[in-house]
């Protein structure tokens, strides 16, 4: 029961077809692209941060925690 099926013998792991691979260097467009959707994504989120404290301001907490003025 312990023992490997015969379907499982002829078959090899992921990591000895992971090694069968040949390494592939990254094109120079490839690089390319990367770098700029690295810059865009890093851009976008200053923007999206900008215009978060630009449309939604938050108010400091002592101006929030005042107490109402006494009735009169």
């Amino acid at each position: 029961m312990g023992g490997a099926t015969p379907e499982a013998e002829g078959r090899e792991t992921i990591g000895e077809a992971m090694a069968a691979i040949p390494y592939e260097p990254l094109l120079p467009v490839e690089k390319r692209l990367i770098v700029g959707s690295l810059i865009l994504g890093v851009v976008l989120l200053g923007v999206l941060s900008w215009a978060g404290s630009v449309l939604f301001p938050v108010a400091p907490p002592a101006a929030a925690a005042r107490p109402a003025p006494p009735a009169r």
